[in-house]
C-alpha cells in the first residue's frame, strides 16, 4: 500500500475529536461514509508535522490491521472505517497520557490518500490531549522485635513504593521518576508490572512526573 499526504479537502473532513465523557472512547465528526486515520503521539505533541514521515514509514508495514500499530517509538496509528465507527460508536483510545489527532482518508486501489486537517478552527479541533491520573503509595517498612511485653517497632531502612500494575501496559519508561536526595531514578515499566519496589535509604523518596500528561493524585 502507498500512502500520500494531501492538502485539506473540505469534502473529506474529520474533526471535533473528543473523548466521550466517562468512557475510553474517542468520537468525532466527519463527512458521511468517511474513513479516518487516528494518530497517537506523546502528550501535547500533534501529529500534523509528522505526516510526511509517517506515510513513508507505513509503506514498510503489511496492510495495517484494525488496531493500533506502533509506527515509530511513541507514535501509533489506527485506521477506522465508517462501518467501524458506527459499530464501536467511535474508537477506543490506546493509552492515556497521549495526544490523538484525526485525519480523513480515502483508499483507491493500492493508494491511500490522507488529507491535512483544516486550520484555524475556532470552536472544534482535530486533535485532543488525554491525561492519565495515577496514584502511587509509599511507606517506611518497619518490623517488630522482642517478645511478649518487650516488643518494639524498629525501622528496617527500606521504603516501599506501590505502583498500580493496571497502568503498566501503556506505560513508557521514564514517564515517572523517583528522587532520593540528589539521585533521580527513572521508573520503568518493569517496576509497575511487579507492583512493589523496595529502596534502602534514610531519606524519604519523592515520586514525580516527567510527562505532563501523567498526573499524580
Amino acid at each position: 500500500m502507498r500512502y500520500q499526504y494531501c492538502p485539506n479537502n473540505p469534502d473529506r473532513y474529520a474533526t471535533n475529536l473528543l473523548r466521550e465523557q466517562g468512557t475510553r472512547n474517542l468520537t468525532w465528526e466527519s463527512a458521511r461514509g468517511q474513513d479516518v486515520l487516528l494518530v497517537q503521539t506523546p502528550f501535547e505533541q500533534r501529529a500534523d508535522g509528522l505526516m510526511e514521515e509517517l506515510c513513508r514509514l507505513m509503506e514498510q508495514f503489511p496492510p495495517l490491521p484494525g488496531k493500533y500499530t506502533e509506527i515509530k517509538p511513541g507514535v501509533w496509528v489506527r485506521f477506522v472505517t465508517a462501518a467501524d465507527k458506527a459499530r464501536m460508536n467511535g474508537c477506543p483510545i490506546n493509552t492515556e497520557a497521549s495526544t490523538y489527532s484525526i485525519f480523513s482518508c480515502f483508499t483507491q486501489g493500492d493508494v491511500c490518500s490522507i488529507y491535512a486537517q483544516q486550520e484555524n478552527q475556532a470552536m472544534i479541533s482535530a486533535y485532543c490531549s488525554i491525561p492519565m491520573q495515577i496514584h502511587v503509595d509509599m511507606w517506611e517498612q518497619e518490623r517488630t522485635e522482642g517478645v511478649l511485653f518487650k516488643k518494639r517497632v524498629v525501622k528496617t531502612g527500606y521504603y516501599i513504593i506501590s505502583f498500580p500494575q493496571e497502568f503498566a501496559a501503556g506505560y513508557r519508561d521514564g514517564d515517572l521518576a523517583c528522587r532520593v536526595g540528589e539521585l533521580d531514578i527513572p521508573v520503568t515499566k518493569q517496576m509497575l508490572e511487579q507492583g512493589y519496589v523496595y529502596l534502602w535509604t534514610d531519606r524519604k523518596p519523592e515520586i514525580y512526573s516527567v510527562n505532563r500528561g501523567l498526573e499524580l493524585v
